[in-house]
């Protein structure tokens, strides 16, 4: 009896021992399984995740649409404000028109593309719904197309050609834009163009890798119908983003036109200098009748220099040369004009410097204050207060809160509130050059609005 409840015993541990390493080695099973499942899970997650992101970054590459030998396809884009699009077998008349033609029987006739404010001026987009006639001239590689809302305006030719310095500045965002074989004037011939817009577009087509072509209607006079292979749209950059996308490609455009250009600029002011200032004159509308005291009353302040450090005294922007508009406006640290395009040289200014826009009464564009600031210079708006015109928009913006009263544009002004501008040019100098003297740990900082008449310096200086 006491041998069989021994073997039992023993019996019973060993049963027990071989169930205990079933369950352990199941326990071990599950759980290395579970562990291969999350894993996989993961993996599977991981590659969702990257298949996402490379989603989103393919849509914000614009690259080349789909398209067949005979049909037209296009793509739009309008990442920082600058509308872009790209196609295949687009097509134009060799006609100096705004006609853009796109063949394609499944295009919809109402094109996103016409809804972008970006292409509502200098474009007419028109959907064939057939295959691209086979005596059409083909012109193979890349070219960029240009076509601004207005031909022969500085202003207008701006917003649709510098937006091609962002497309060069981000290669890898914007393939085709950046890799042209050809560029497209699409309304007006090329060397009959103002010399500003010639040497614009001259400077960015030398940023390209390769050899480019500058093309208009008259390089395919004997063609009917002409279309591009591949195609690179520019239409004109939102107003409220600038010309530039930020103040670091506004900075690298100014460096490098310099340079292409060979502009010797002059150092800033230091603390001992004026700063130097230029007072525009419009050549035919529009004049500022009593320049020569707008100039004396900034020079009154002490801090301006604005009649002898250029012999481009007149201040005709129009009777300049590109390069010697481009050397003058680039030394310059305090810019004053009637509204227009003279001042779309702001871009040329040295970062710190100020731009002051004289306005009549009733007009108002906020968009020049973006295409100043992205270049990383202070713009003021400043009001004539002209009792001389006629407003017919009856009061001033704030009374009217009219904003665009164009009547009043054809008039030649006068300043009459010259206090206002010496406020504005005393607070533009702490700007221009106590502010960076300040920065750069100058140890005789001195300012004040009798600097000529050798006050005492209201700054004490610094010890660094």
């Amino acid at each position: 009896m006491y041998s069989i409840s021994i073997k039992f015993k023993l019996f019973m541990v060993l049963m027990v021992l071989i169930i205990s390493s079933y369950v352990l080695i199941f326990m071990l099973f599950t759980f290395q399984n579970s562990k291969s499942k999350k894993s996989s899970q993961i993996h599977l997650h991981d590659k969702h995740e990257n298949h996402v992101k490379k989603k989103i970054i393919d849509s914000i590459i614009l690259t080349l649409p789909e398209s067949k030998y005979s049909f037209s396809s296009l793509r739009i884009s309008s990442l920082y404000g600058m509308n872009f699009a790209t196609a295949r077998n687009i097509c134009v008349k060799p006609d100096y028109s705004k006609s853009v033609y796109l063949y394609s029987k499944d295009m919809i006739s109402d094109l996103p593309l016409k809804r972008r404010s970006g292409f509502n001026h200098g474009w007419d987009f028109k959907i064939i719904g057939d295959s691209i006639p086979s005596e059409a001239t083909r012109v193979t590689g890349t070219t960029i197309i240009l076509s601004p809302a207005y031909t022969s305006h500085v202003t207008h030719f701006a917003e649709s050609s510098l937006p091609m310095w962002h497309a060069i500045s981000n290669p890898n965002r914007y393939p085709v834009h950046s890799n042209a074989d050809n560029i497209f004037l699409k309304q007006i011939q090329y060397t009959e163009d103002l010399n500003w817009n010639q040497k614009i577009l001259s400077f960015l087509s030398s940023n390209y890798k390769k050899n480019v072509t500058i093309m208009d209607a008259s390089s395919f006079s004997s063609s009917s119908l002409v279309c591009f292979e591949n195609a690179g749209l520019v239409g004109m950059g939102l107003h409220e983003f600038g010309f530039f996308a930020n103040v670091f490609e506004a900075k690298s455009f100014r460096r490098k036109i310099i340079s292409y250009y060979n502009i010797v600029t002059t150092e800033k002011s230091t603390m001992s200098q004026k700063s130097r200032c230029m007072v525009l004159q419009r050549q035919k509308t529009r004049r500022l009748l009593n320049r020569d005291e707008v100039i004396t009353s900034i020079e009154e302040t002490g801090l301006f220099d604005c009649r002898q450090w250029h012999m481009y005294l007149h201040g005709e922007m129009e009777t300049l040369s590109f390069q010697q508009q481009l050397s003058v406006t680039a030394s310059t640290q305090f810019l004053v004009g009637l509204h227009g395009s003279g001042l779309v040289n702001s871009i040329f200014l040295s970062a710190d410097s100020v731009t002051v826009d004289l306005l009549p009464d009733n007009y108002l564009e906020l968009e020049w204050h973006n295409f100043a600031s992205k270049a990383g210079v202070r713009f003021y708006f400043m009001f004539l207060r002209d009792s001389n015109c006629k407003n017919q928009c009856n009061g001033s913006i704030i009374t009217t809160s009219k904003v665009k009263c164009r009547s009043v544009m054809s008039c030649n002004h006068k300043l009459e509130d010259f206090k206002l501008l010496q406020v504005i040019a005393m607070q533009s100098d702490f700007h221009i050059r106590v502010a960076p003297n300040i920065i750069l740990g100058t140890y005789d900082v001195k300012y004040s609005a009798g600097l000529a008449r050798n006050d005492e310096a209201l700054i004490l200086p610094l010890q660094i």
